[in-house]
């Protein structure tokens, strides 16, 4: 009964060295085939391998014109129309240097690594396949045919089973509308992806184009499924002359296209008074805590301000500016022509409501708040000429009954 107990045990651990020994062996890089095989050793055992040239480890398939063999190191140089394919990705490029043990590609000329998702783009790339890590250098492009996202830079980390990538060196993100025909552009040194492109962090001067608006920021997120781009860390808009920023400020897309800009925590949006009117101070501006600013054909048309809102705004009559007035509420809707403010609106309860006119020739004490405003959007004015009134204020302040609107 031993005996048989003994022989089983040993028939047991030569069948489980058997199958270790077979599993090895899969995972050499196995010729499949070439027209011509010819060998050589000058010191060194090479073999070359000339047409048609195709090998197999594992799941893999390399495929080439012509290939070295370099017996003792373990590896394979793979030249002309190489392709290193498996049922995940596919491998593209003029050279493939391969190791066998390692399972590390180092591809030149023309490279492309395809998977579900991606395609990424480079002068060279080294490719890890036990990892599924790619280093990418040179004119890299990652690519998101589904969402129409392009990355550029110098310098790219893709690693395929986290979703994660990161791209460097003079990097934009590019996304681009057939509905449009235009682009969303976004710039900055440092881009990392997230679950398969599902979000982008972007930081150190970044910058944001889409059409006539403009943005910057330190730093920058991107969630494509959300549509939306949300800017920290001195975030500044720019439409034409409007001006906008605040704690947080969150682009909201529809598909490429700015629909509309969130600002929450200190909102200040400004825009310039119409050239033709000479006055010292030649901005509106709006503030307060939360602003919802509504963009039509990438032009400012309507701002919505809650929380603690003021609106300073020039007062034209009749092709002449009489003043500069001031209005508080609990809520303020503003209508834009073109870039000039043409209608204030205050949601509120009238004894809660308050509106300051001041004529030309007293009003600098407001002009000053309305600079001191205007700082925060890095706007900076010469002090005015003297002309342009004393600081007497003695009877000129008018409260103003303001527009009210129910909410």
């Amino acid at each position: 009964m031993m005996q048989v107990r003994i022989i089983a045990v040993c028939f047991v651990l030569c069948q489980l060295v058997a199958h270790s020994s077979e599993s090895a062996q899969e995972e050499k890089l196995r010729l499949i085939h070439a027209d011509v095989l010819r060998g050589q050793s000058d010191g060194e055992k090479i073999r070359q391998f000339i047409g048609n040239v195709r090998f197999q480890q594992g799941a893999a398939v390399l495929t080439c014109e012509r290939a070295m063999e370099y017996e003792d190191a373990g590896r394979f140089v793979l030249r002309g129309e190489v392709a290193f394919v498996d049922s995940a990705k596919s491998l593209f490029g003029d050279k493939i240097t391969y190791y066998e043990a390692t399972r590390i590609a180092y591809v030149e000329g023309n490279v492309r690594l395809v998977d579900s998702t991606k395609t990424l783009t480079a002068e060279r790339i080294r490719y890890h396949d036990k990892e599924e890590e790619a280093i990418a250098d040179g004119n890299v492009v990652l690519i998101d045919a589904r969402e129409n996202v392009n990355i550029v830079g110098d310098h790219a980390e893709y690693f395929r089973q986290s979703g994660y990538a990161r791209v460097t060196g003079q990097a934009v993100l590019t996304k681009s509308d057939s509905a449009t025909d235009g682009e969303l552009i976004i710039t900055g040194k440092l881009f990392q992806m997230f679950n398969d492109g599902e979000r982008f962090l972007v930081t150190d001067s970044v910058t944001v184009e889409r059409g006539a608006i403009k943005a910057s920021c330190d730093s920058l997120y991107f969630f494509q499924k959300e549509s939306m781009i949300q800017l920290a860390n001195a975030p500044r808009v720019q439409q034409g002359r409007q001006y906008l920023t605040g704690h947080s400020v969150s682009l909201l897309l529809e598909g490429s296209v700015v629909k509309a800009i969130h600002i929450v925590g200190n909102a200040i949006a400004s825009s310039a008074v119409d050239s033709a009117f000479v006055t010292p101070v030649p901005y509106d501006l709006l503030s307060g805590q939360d602003m919802m600013v509504y963009v039509t054909d990438e032009k400012i048309d309507s701002v919505l301000i809650k929380e603690r809102a003021t609106s300073y705004y020039h007062v034209i009559e009749d092709g002449e500016e009489k003043g500069l007035n001031k209005v508080l509420g609990d809520a303020l809707f503003i209508h834009f022509n073109e870039d000039t403010l043409s209608r204030v609106l205050v949601q509120s309860s009238p004894s809660s409501s308050v509106g300051q006119f001041h004529p030309p020739a007293h009003r600098a004490a407001l002009e000053a708040e309305l600079r001191t405003e205007l700082a925060k959007l890095h706007i900076y004015l010469d002090e005015p000429p003297a002309e342009f009134g004393s600081t007497d204020l003695d009877s000129t302040e008018k409260i103003i009954q303001p527009a009210i609107e129910a909410e």
